[in-house]
């Protein structure tokens, strides 16, 4: 059966490095595009970066991964042309210089711009990382003013009237940007260029932009792998079959080994007035299923465990099956697979091992090895009706199915004739049930069915012909189409026979709203053809059109259809 693969390995876990690794000092860092030329586009930032700069994630995304809105009148000329060529050329590039927040507050920015390459050694992002230096930077150009002052005041008194205009400019536009940028700061000690370098970038490797194959234990299966399918598909073939069989056990092979072997037969007076139970003596038995000493027991009902085998076999793949559930990988929430068998277990363990444990039981197995008694026969098919729960776990794999339409029609109709299996072995139980409690009063729908059929002491009903006739009234009551032969005569039987037909009630709703929606689904094109085809003969009609054109048009319109089949294909990938 197939399953949900998720995000299968081999996955690509990049972005989860790269925020992993410069998560602190480098968390301040944009990627770019580095496959279209000239904008290379951010495709992620971080929010360290939101924060430092002030601005939010929707205004930064789709720009230049060059920050040019960061550029500011201090920002040298010479410093965004290194960032362009390192951007063109595709090399690395670490410089410093100022940019300008959002408020248009200035910040000294160590910027690093690192090309990432893939398995073809070819560069695909751009890791530019931003890191504020402000601090630094001022205790650095205050040490230096320092060393100048107390060198001038060694030399003696120097002539600023001497020096060139533009030496002084260059000092008081220095002072001035000094002076904005320790507004809100304290000043600090001489931190060396060294002990900044050692934080750069480099001091984390870059990962390489490739993809990692998923990290698998051994002995771990493959949740969509070729063994688990066909397993799957197995146990979807022992799961219909007790669906089947385990009723049908628990009712009519049940009331068979019972009639066989028990020493008190029923009596029952079917149209034998002159024949008092005295008179029968030792050939008391019941019409319907019992047997005489002087009858011979059909073959077909000397054997009440045929399927025997069989349902060991199926007991023994419910218990495999919960062995390989145990390791086999699943999707999580986020559609990623899962194969830490740690992590599989617990989940298992939360999810369908309760209801697998009970349909596993192997009551099967201790019955073969004669752990049972024949007087607890009934309890044993009545337990092993657990195994049905296992239609639950059938129903959630069945659910990805739904988009196929002749499947959903094939699995209700599947689903019908199940539930008229179940509902005939019911109405089987209950004219048992009012046979045993009532044995003189010949009306239920199964004595009815002895007279009818004219068995007798001499000749025991047949299971064969018992549930073909159950089957046949439960079909009749669900599909509403019932001609009264078999009919509901004990109180029993026609609350029995309501609730048939509140249940038909709904499976019509379910069955015919299905193909309802499956033939509306199938016709669908056809209809969305007929109707711009006659939108556009009502076009032609409306502007009077002349007939080459119409024809041209007509021609383009059907050629066009055949080709796509009505489907834009700028339509469909406007959504990606």
């Amino acid at each position: 059966m197939p399953a949900r693969k998720g995000l299968l390995a081999p996955q690509n876990t990049f972005l989860d490095t790269i925020a992993t690794r410069f998560d602190g000092t480098h968390s301040n860092f944009v990627l770019g595009n580095a496959q279209v030329p000239a904008l290379f586009p951010i495709v992620y930032c971080s929010d360290g970066f939101c924060e430092l700069t002030g601005y939010p994630r929707a205004q930064i995304m789709q720009k230049g991964c060059a920050c040019a809105f960061l550029y500011g009148s201090d920002t040298k000329e010479d410093a965004i042309r290194e960032i362009d060529d390192a951007l063109e050329n595709k090399t690395e590039l670490k410089l410093e210089l100022i940019f300008y927040k959002k408020n248009g507050s200035p910040f000294w920015c160590l910027l690093d711009i690192v090309p990432i390459k893939n398995e073809k050694h070819e560069v695909v992002l751009f890791l530019a990382s931003h890191k504020d230096i402000t601090k630094s930077k001022m205790a650095e150009i205050e040490t230096d003013d320092a060393d100048e002052t107390a060198e001038l005041d060694a030399n003696g008194n120097v002539d600023f009237e001497g020096c060139a205009p533009s030496n002084n400019y260059q000092r008081r536009r220095s002072r001035a940007v000094l002076y904005q940028l320790s507004g809100h700061y304290r000043h600090e000690k001489k931190m060396s260029k060294l002990k900044i370098n050692n934080n750069l970038l480099h001091s984390t490797a870059l990962p390489e932009y490739k993809t990692a194959a998923i990290k698998k234990s051994r002995f771990i299966l493959s949740h969509y792998g070729a063994f688990k399918t066909c397993w799957d598909w197995l146990i979807l073939v022992a799961t219909v079959y007790v669906a089947v069989v385990v009723p049908y056990s628990a009712c009519f092979g049940e009331m068979q080994n019972h009639s066989l072997n028990s020493q008190q037969h029923y009596t029952l007076v079917l149209g034998l007035n002159d024949t008092s139970s005295g008179e029968l003596g030792n050939e008391t038995a019941g019409p319907w299923l019992g047997t005489s000493s002087s009858s011979p027991v059909p073959e077909s009902q000397v054997d009440g465990n045929r399927t025997i085998i069989s349902d060991v076999i199926v007991e023994a793949m419910f218990i495999i099956d919960i062995g390989l559930n145990f390791r086999t990988t699943y999707v999580n929430k986020k559609g990623e697979v899962v194969a830490k068998p740690k992590s599989v277990a617990l989940n298992y363990l939360r999810g369908w091992f309760i209801v697998d444990l009970l349909a596993a039981l192997p009551f099967d197995l201790l019955n073969a090895a004669g752990l049972y008694s024949r007087d607890n026969q009934m309890y044993l098919h009545l337990l092993k009706l657990t195994r049905l729960l296992r239609l639950a776990r059938l129903l959630q794999k069945m659910d990805r199915y739904s988009q196929y339409s002749v499947v959903v029609l094939t699995l209700l109709m599947l689903m019908f004739t199940l539930v008229s299996h179940w509902l005939a072995c019911i109405w089987f139980v209950i004219a048992v049930q009012e046979m045993e409690s009532f044995p003189q009063n010949n009306i239920s729908w199964l004595s009815q069915l002895s007279m009818k059929l004219e068995y007798d002491v001499l000749r025991p009903l047949d299971m064969a012909a018992t549930y073909i006739t159950a089957l046949y009234f439960t079909t009749s009551s669900l599909t509403s189409v019932g001609f009264g032969n078999v009919a509901a005569n004990t109180n029993a039987e026609k609350v029995f026979s309501i609730l048939t037909m509140l249940i038909g009630a709904l499976m019509h709703a379910v069955v015919f709203g299905n193909v309802t929606a499956i033939i509306q689904r199938m016709y669908a094109r056809r209809s969305q053809y007929q109707t711009k085809l006659r939108d556009l003969k009502d076009f032609f009609r409306l502007h009077q059109l002349p007939k080459q054109l119409r024809q041209r048009m007509m021609d383009f319109f059907q050629t066009t259809w055949s080709l796509n089949n009505g489907i834009d294909p700028n339509d469909v990938l406007r959504e990606f």
